[in-house]
């Protein structure tokens, strides 16, 4: 797939495609991400070469590989000649004479020899050409020897109303590549399933579009474990460089949410996890019309990945890594967390959304425990976290105590639109906002810019009396308001006492170009030095921090800033320990996070390491007079993208 570049200097801060040397990292790696681990496979899901034509082709068949092209006037799916047939018999291929059909039908259950490779050239495929509208198999491939489902490169398949299904603990190690979904009709249907034990399952380079019609609820790559009390555990997944555009057109999205996303782990409780997860280098880009309802290019229906869900019964998800995105034109969130543990996403890219309510990321009901959000980048993209967690109501909804969500080294700029609209359901002029909570935030080494509010709790909000939030080494910027008379304001907790005792707030070591902080109880606070007089702020200050070019994106500091070793490691107003030491420990000997936490964290979106001089820099981005940055890149852009 052809990669055309988009120049924007906002975009320069990312490290998609750079291969970053840092700490031991390899040099063959393909991507590096603060706070993302890099695959322990075998074989590296990521660089591994996608298979080559065998040296007897076009005229004779190679056994255990399937050449169908259904177009084609010699296609044949009769054994004859010189063919070679498969332990089910059927017929292998070749281009001279390919098979016509896809080599599945009635194939359900039935194992598939380590090493199988279905080159697909061209044509369109539904469920006619498969036997059904779910295309299941057992797929027995091995680390060293994977199978494929392998769209030529040169005229890549079509599939529409045909979903690929991988399912139950006899398929594993299987790569699908060079597919495009397209004009799918069938409500709900996904694109591509795992279920049921299903395990090293990688979707490459892959493109869905077209998808005019979506009931609500769903997801084009949808993943479930076992809803049986026996665990089915679905984990090692990995979905990278797929696209997404013109899906969900014929919905007014200003007035309807179809809730259809691009991605869904989702697990369930008593039964089996879905964990180690990657989704990494997608887009979700702007569709090539606008569509008729309400104008607007859509990419995606709901939220690009939604993790877990909000049903009593589900559950069970954690270790997922969600990094080096582009979204555009979805309806909700980048990422959202419903009932999920041990998210980790970094050095995702937001542009506007539409709709009500969409953001960045978004915490959901209960069961919330250690989710992270670091080095992202947001333009005009709504609030950077918007937690909402049921506090009162039923057994179910309660969130756990213990809850931890950290909103660490971001960029979030230009959320100030629909200002008048009012409402916290609407998230789009925040940076971070809180409606409901349980547990504990920390939100460090931020850099927010022109937006309407900095952090804010909602003047009803619900959060529990026992919750703590953190704010220090942050950076404020432009805020600013035209008609919300409490506007304007870097931090503005509308909250302080809540059931069971006084929520926790602490504010230390915050850059506020224009210092105005609104706390419940007191009057707007304009000085430094009152601010810091409470006990539990310290050494916040006012002053510019001297951005580079904060108009074209670049946040990195001048040297001479007052941001530079003006952060601390450990906030002295409270016990808590530094953000990046409770990472290190949370992920130190975990199994499921398959490297050292200490060579993937402490970084910033440049993977520049933090603490540079004597002490942490306050902001996104760390000051590096001693070091040389990596070279300027562009993200990596396509559009349109041909199939």
């Amino acid at each position: 797939m052809k990669h055309l570049r988009e120049i924007n200097r906002f975009l320069l801060y990312t490290a998609i495609g750079l291969g970053i040397l840092t700490g031991n990292a390899g040099a063959s790696r393909a991507w590096r991400y603060p706070g993302i681990p890099y695959p322990d496979w075998e074989q590296d899901p990521f660089l591994l070469p996608s298979p080559t034509r065998p040296d007897n082709w076009p005229q004779s068949d190679k056994i255990g590989f399937y050449y169908i092209e259904k177009d084609n006037p010699n296609a044949s799916d009769i054994v004859g000649g010189s063919d070679h047939a498969d332990a089910n018999g059927k017929r292998f291929g070749y281009p001279d004479r390919p098979r016509k059909t896809l080599p599945l039908t009635g194939w359900t259950g039935t194992n598939i020899a380590a090493g199988s490779v279905l080159w697909i050239k061209g044509g369109e495929w539904d469920s006619h050409y498969a036997g059904f509208k779910d295309w299941f198999a057992n797929w027995d491939g091995t680390a060293q020897n994977p199978c494929w489902i392998y769209g030529d490169p040169e005229n890549k398949p079509v599939f529409r109303d045909l979903r690929i299904g991988f399912s139950g603990a006899n398929t594993h190690h299987v790569f699908v590549e060079n597919i495009v979904w397209d004009k799918w009709t069938t409500r709900n249907g996904s694109s591509l399933t795992v279920a049921d034990g299903a395990h090293h399952i990688v979707v490459r380079h892959c493109l869905v579009q077209n998808r005019d019609y979506q009931a609500t609820h769903g997801s084009h790559f949808a993943v479930s474990a076992g809803a049986t009390p026996i665990t089915h555990d679905c984990h090692d997944l990995v979905f990278y460089d797929i696209d997404f555009k013109n899906n969900g057109r014929g919905v007014d999205w200003r007035t309807q949410d179809a809730d259809f996303h691009a991605f869904k782990p989702d697990g369930i409780w008593g039964g089996g996890r879905v964990y180690r997860m990657w989704v990494v280098g997608c887009h979700l880009y702007p569709g090539d019309t606008p569509d008729p309802i309400d104008g607007l290019f859509k990419s995606i229906t709901g939220t690009f990945i939604q993790v877990g869900d909000q049903l009593y019964t589900r559950g069970n998800v954690d270790h997922v890594y969600v990094a080096g995105n582009v979204t555009r034109f979805q309806r909700q969130s980048v990422i959202g967390c419903k009932r999920s543990a041990d998210v980790i996403g970094s050095g995702n890219i937001a542009h506007a959304g539409s709709g009500i309510d969409y953001n960045m990321f978004n915490t959901k009901y209960d069961r919330q425990d250690h989710l992270w959000f670091i080095a992202n980048q947001g333009d005009g993209a709504g609030a950077l976290l918007a937690r909402k967690e049921l506090v009162n109501g039923s057994g179910k909804d309660m969130p756990s105590e213990n809850s931890r969500v950290y909103v660490i080294g971001n960029i979030s700029r230009n959320s100030t639109f629909d200002e008048q609209s009012g409402g916290m359901g609407e998230w789009k002029r925040q940076g971070i906002c809180f409606e409901e909570m349980r547990g504990r935030t920390y939100i460090v080494n931020n850099t927010m810019d022109n937006t309407v509010y900095g952090v804010v709790t909602a003047q009803n909000s619900r959060i529990d009396g026992n919750s703590e939030i953190h704010i220090y080494n942050n950076v404020f910027t432009n805020m600013r308001a035209t008609i919300d008379p409490n506007g304007g304001t870097p931090i503005m907790i509308s909250k302080f006492a809540g059931t069971g005792g006084n929520l926790r707030v602490y504010i230390e070591n915050n850059i506020m170009d224009v210092l105005k902080v609104y706390l419940y109880g007191s009057s707007l606070i304009t000085s430094a030095s009152v601010l810091n007089s409470l006990p539990f702020a310290r050494n916040n200050r006012a002053g510019q921090p001297m951005f580079v070019n904060a108009a074209l994106g670049d946040y990195s500091l001048q040297n001479g800033s007052l941001a530079i070793n003006a952060g601390t490691a450990a906030p002295a107003t409270n016990t808590s320990m530094s953000v990046y030491q409770q990472f290190i420990d949370r992920y130190t000997n975990d199994p499921d996070f398959p490297e050292d936490p200490a060579v993937v964290l402490p970084f910033d979106i440049l993977m520049h390491p933090r603490t540079s001089g004597s002490a942490i820099d306050c902001g996104a981005l760390e000051f590096t007079s001693s070091l040389k940055p990596p070279a300027q890149k562009s993200i990596e852009y396509r559009g349109p993208v041909p199939k």
